[in-house]
């Protein structure tokens, strides 16, 4: 199995995703807000580009089941129900809604990648599932960061490199430099929050008051809960019971 890593969306060619499974990482922090909407039960997950797109597209849906949610510059976006904290995507205000999201990277990174045969979300939380759950499928790994505004994030290509370790211990694989670079890089620090204290996007997040997040982004196999995108919506593939 080949494994890939893209550092940032335009590193990426759609032509290269056909075949491959690719998983999606904005682990600060989109990624880690889907994953735990859906694991909180809400109905799918819409993601968009900008947050006209998402106004616009929530009044085609029945408006007392949808929520918005997203963010720019890491805050809210004024109107919107949610911004794009995991810590407020909570069972009691999800559950059974649609929610319409839009982020400045995560969301842009995943509309780079919907030609992909299979396109998964991933973060700490529910990494061992998704490595399972790529590996299960047999096809070669892209592992999409979505990084900064078009750039490099170290957070995201930490998250990569765990991912490459997880999917190494389970089936013998041939990484790209990139994937041997992102390996590297995670393996440099001791710890998750040290990657993201270390990372300018980390960093930002704090003084925004958003420590709390982190320290929640930074868990490890919290849930087996798989986001996929299938027809325009973020819906759960796997949901193991414990």
């Amino acid at each position: 199995m080949k494994v890939d890593v893209k550092l940032s969306p335009l590193a990426a060619e759609a032509r290269t995703h056909l075949d491959a499974t690719v998983i999606v990482v904005d682990v600060l922090r989109a990624s880690t807000t889907i994953i735990t909407a859906l694991a909180n039960g809400a109905r799918n997950v819409v993601p968009v580009l900008t947050p006209d797109e998402a106004a616009t597209l929530k009044l085609r849906y029945d408006s007392a089941n949808v929520l918005l949610g997203g963010e720019r510059g890491g805050v809210k976006i004024q109107g919107f129900d949610l911004g794009n904290s995991p810590l407020e995507y909570t069972e009691e205000t999800v559950s059974g809604k649609t929610i319409v999201f839009t982020s400045t990277n995560g969301t842009e990174a995943i509309g780079k990648t919907t030609s992909a045969q299979t396109v998964l979300i991933g973060a700490y939380l529910n990494l061992e599932a998704v490595a399972r759950f790529a590996v299960e499928l047999g096809k070669d790994v892209i592992i999409m960061c979505a990084g900064n505004q078009g750039s490099f994030a170290l957070e995201d290509a930490a998250c990569a490199g765990a991912f490459c370790m997880a999917i190494s211990r389970l089936t013998s694989v041939e990484e790209s430099d990139s994937a041997r670079a992102a390996r590297m890089i995670a393996s440099s620090f001791d710890t998750v929050i040290d990657t993201f204290h270390a990372s300018a996007h980390g960093r930002n997040l704090v003084n925004l008051g958003f420590s709390e997040d982190l320290e929640y982004c930074a868990r490890f196999n919290t849930t087996d809960v798989i986001p996929e995108y299938y027809n325009g919506h973020l819906i759960i593939r796997q949901k193991k019971s414990h």
